[in-house]
């Protein structure tokens, strides 16, 4: 079993974890904040001596994994602890939460417990100097361990085998005709989107104009796009596109709060064929159907990152679990989420630092 209980870690290691993990994490909040205090730098300082860094170059070192003991649901765990030590000033902070940025000073502190947490800490590495890897594994909770896991654990339905082959083949197919166009319109580029739209939206596009769903999908700003006084001139659009300073999102003719959502880039000179892509991939599935509409509609087409997306859809991609990535998830601790997909992720062990 993954960590031990208060009393048995208390008989081990001479200390009572002082803290419990709901503590520190209403003590690191959701923001980073600022701490002018000697004694508080003091102990940071003793910390981050006590490692080699995880990493470090003319302006700061970094120790990825210090750890501090938690209490939680009357077992001790071992939660990372990362610090940054630039040249007046160090950084603390747990994953999942703000950070404390210490400097010296004679500040008073709002909370004992900010020199609390680090004092439990140096006292945790004493024990990890001595005791190592078998000491650590037994008290970082998976919830709080990294790895890796297949997206086709994760989703509900996946893209078959034969549907993703049948795509990749379609766009080969059209690529193979080297269909170039290097002038279009404002009225060229919006029928274009429009393909888009209908194979993503299907009847949410019934009776809307290609200005009208340009509208409703779209990021908005557009850069005056929509203002270019001759839309069905090659010419007209070609000067905009050229001189002006895009500034907006023209492009991302579907919006996403997160990242971007799905860009749709006109031809030009230099790259004759409309580009498609997606970054956010919430819109993988749309992206799809649209780059398979305007392929059997013989439009010259770069799609970018088909081949990545399709295996995105089809499960083939790894997630990265409990570490922010392009594609992560977060393993909560209970008997459900350890049914479903404890036995699928390929669980890392801890980083364990360097203590001299």
């Amino acid at each position: 079993m993954i960590t031990i209980g208060v009393g048995k870690f208390q008989r081990q290691y001479g200390f009572r974890p002082a803290l419990h993990l709901l503590d520190a994490l209403a003590l690191f909040g959701d923001m980073e904040r600022q701490f002018h205090n000697d004694d508080l730098y003091a102990l940071a300082k003793r910390l981050t001596k006590m490692a080699n860094p995880s990493d470090q170059n003319e302006y700061d070192k970094r120790w990825f994994s210090f750890h501090v003991p938690l209490r939680r649901d009357g077992r001790v765990i071992a939660v990372p602890f990362w610090a940054v030590k630039y040249r007046d000033g160090i950084s603390l902070g747990i994953p999942r939460s703000g950070a404390m940025v210490i400097y010296r000073g004679n500040e008073t502190l709002d909370y004992p417990e900010r020199s609390t947490i680090i004092r439990d800490a140096i006292k945790l590495a004493r024990v990890l100097k001595k005791g190592g890897m078998p000491v650590l594994k037994h008290l970082v909770p998976y919830d709080y361990r990294t790895g890796r896991i297949l997206g086709r654990h994760l989703f509900e339905k996946i893209m078959g085998e034969g549907q993703r082959k049948r795509h990749i083949e379609e766009y080969r197919k059209q690529e193979g005709k080297n269909l170039e166009v290097k002038h279009v319109s404002l009225n060229d580029y919006l029928e274009t989107a429009e393909v888009c739209y209908k194979a993503a939206f299907g009847k949410k596009t019934a009776g809307l104009t290609p200005l009208e769903m340009y509208a409703r999908w779209a990021d908005g700003r557009h850069d005056g796009m929509l203002d270019i006084s001759e839309p069905a001139s090659p010419e007209a659009f070609g000067l905009w596109a050229n001189n002006t300073l895009k500034i907006g999102h023209p492009y991302e003719i579907v919006f996403s709060w997160h990242e971007h959502g799905i860009h749709l880039y006109p031809p030009s000179e230099d790259a004759p064929r409309y580009r498609l892509f997606v970054t956010n991939y919430t819109y993988a599935e749309a992206f799809v159907r649209m780059a398979s509409a305007l392929v059997r509609a013989n439009i010259p087409l770069e799609a970018r990152n088909l081949s990545e997306v399709l295996d995105y859809l089809a499960g083939k991609t790894y997630f990265r679990v409990n570490e922010y990535a392009a594609h992560h998830f977060l393993y909560l601790p209970n008997k459900d989420e350890k049914r479903r997909y404890f036995r699928h992720i390929d669980w890392e062990e801890p980083e364990l630092l360097e203590y001299g």
